[in-house]
């Protein structure tokens, strides 16, 4: 599966005493403008989804946490979690982990490759989205993918994120 013309735009957030603010659509970005909703939800795994367009542009903004998308085409079914990292020394390290904090104290959820089919992963240095079929990982702590080749020359168990750009 392909997902043609996806495109992912890095917003530039203005912050000062006020607190922060980012522009997330631009009159420039779309040629006929609908509509825009902001959704909040306050439980962990709201579905908000189900229905078929015949065409349909969408264009998501996540402030906090990771989202999960769910896509069908000619019959194959993939879901897709988008999460959004950057690297460090040439690697990206995709956790397979989510934390977060409640009134209820700070809580971790380990990721199973069973909660999705696809990782998809947001290289904001390179531009680039890479992607992350479950069956491909054990439920490990992390995945790294490598933009340069090891310093050391290895090349066994080493993921490059080059092998990683198409679905």
């Amino acid at each position: 599966m392909n997902i043609e013309n996806l495109k992912v735009i890095d917003l530039k957030l203005r912050s000062d005493d006020r607190g922060d603010l980012f522009e997330a659509i631009h009159n420039y970005d779309i040629d006929k403008f609908g509509q825009v909703y902001v959704v909040q939800d306050r439980t962990r795994n709201t579905i908000r989804a189900f229905h078929k367009h015949h065409k349909l542009i969408d264009y998501f903004c996540i402030i906090h946490g990771s989202a999960k998308f769910v896509f069908e085409k000619d019959g194959k079914i993939d879901t897709i979690q988008a999460r959004y990292t950057t690297p460090t020394n040439g690697v990206l390290q995709v956790k397979l982990s989510s934390s977060w904090a409640d009134k209820n104290g700070n809580h971790k959820r380990k990721r199973k490759k069973q909660d999705f089919t696809v990782l998809s992963v947001y290289n904001p240095e390179d531009d680039r989205v890479y992607f992350i079929r479950a069956s491909g990982f054990n439920n490990g702590r992390a995945i790294n993918l490598r933009l340069v080749p090891a310093a050391n020359g290895q090349k066994r168990g080493v993921r490059m994120a080059e092998d990683y750009l198409e679905l």
